[in-house]
């Protein structure tokens, strides 16, 4: 087998591998083996090695049915063909990375009602965000209202902002 791809859903969009994205059941569909001898299923499994025990004819595996979701994280559907005497194939792996919850937000500083002595004092805004992570281009940071410039350290997962003229005295 050669060809093993992921959708949203029947019918639905197809799921780039490796790549971050919200849907935590997908369907996984695969094409049989060109040659070889009798082919009696497939054996699959999930962020494991599949074994050479059939447990389908057919071509493809929801995950929606008989499961409720894949955990967030990163996950690898693996699929072999085994054939009438037993044998299996070469694996086909499919890498799933699943992140279907938004960032949040964690410790602020200074904190909501604090009394600060400066014209311009620094917010620092921790986000909580255990896989893909925050984009620089999605933040928007708003003080009073307004949108102010805000830089994300990928490292500490912090929003630090110096809003000039963002504060009355």
């Amino acid at each position: 087998m050669a060809v093993l791809y992921a959708k949203t859903a029947p019918g639905g969009d197809t799921i780039p591998p490796e790549t971050w994205q919200r849907d935590g059941d997908p369907l996984f569909i695969w094409e049989p083996p060109a040659s070889g001898l009798e082919l009696a299923g497939y054996s699959y499994a999930i962020d494991a090695t599949p074994d050479d025990v059939v447990e389908t004819t057919a071509t493809s595996f929801d995950v929606a049915v008989g499961r409720t979701v894949l955990s967030a994280g990163q996950h690898t559907f693996s699929v072999v063909a085994v054939n009438s005497a037993g044998n299996v194939g070469k694996p086909v792996s499919f890498a799933l990375w699943v992140d279907a919850l938004a960032p949040s937000v964690g410790a602020i500083t200074p904190a909501a009602g604090a009394l600060v002595n400066s014209r311009t004092p620094t917010v620092r805004i921790e986000t909580i965000e255990e896989h893909s992570g925050v984009k620089d281009e999605t933040l928007e940071l708003l003080i009073n209202g307004s949108p102010v410039e805000a830089a994300y350290d990928a490292t500490t997962r912090t929003i630090t902002a110096t809003p000039v003229g963002a504060f009355q005295e």
